[in-house]
């Protein structure tokens, strides 16, 4: 897996270091994007942490598909997923 920053990003998130929703996003996706370009996974529960950061940002579509690739990539975490 390409974890990239992602247990930073989402350390930081957790504990309300000031960064904005956006600025995390972004990090997130240029981590997603250089894990592509590489040909490498995505960790377990990337996509869903970018969904709650989306949903931060009122993105509740793109949260819906985030959530969904997340089930597609980890079927075990359907259940929580869906909760």
């Amino acid at each position: 897996y390409q974890w990239g920053t992602y247990q930073r990003q989402v350390y930081e998130s957790m504990k309300g270091d000031g960064t904005s929703p956006t600025d995390q996003l972004g990090a997130l996706m240029a981590q997603a994007e250089k894990a592509r370009a590489n040909q490498e996974s995505l960790p377990p529960g990337f996509r869903a942490h970018v969904g709650l950061v989306q949903l931060r940002l009122g993105q509740d579509g793109e949260a819906r598909s985030m959530f969904e690739a997340e089930k597609v990539a980890f079927p075990e975490a359907t259940t929580f997923m869906d909760f």
